[in-house]
């Protein structure tokens, strides 16, 4: 029991701040053990187009690659540059 006015209540302030601190490092550690797992599954593609340069997927029928696009129609954002190039569509 607290006796002395406001002893408690610095108690419960430091048991709040051990629960935050405890918290924080379960996030971080929770976010470092599932970045770790991310490469492992991701598809390398170690060079332009892919690992063969045919810029094909391992998962074609991805239901959530479009399959078609134009100027307005599956593009995600766009910018005038001048000049000419030789840029390609990019897909997430």
């Amino acid at each position: 029991m607290c006796n002395t006015p406001g002893a408690c209540s610095s108690t419960n302030q430091a048991e709040r701040a051990v629960t935050h601190v405890q918290t924080l490092l379960c996030v971080l550690v929770a976010t470092i053990m599932l970045s770790l797992d991310a490469p492992s599954t991701a598809q390398e593609w170690p060079r332009f187009r892919g690992p063969d340069g045919a810029g094909i997927t391992a998962t074609p029928d991805d239901p959530s690659l479009p399959d078609t696009w134009n100027r307005s129609e599956n593009v995600a954002w766009r910018t005038e540059i001048p000049g000419v190039g030789w840029g390609s569509q990019a897909e997430r």
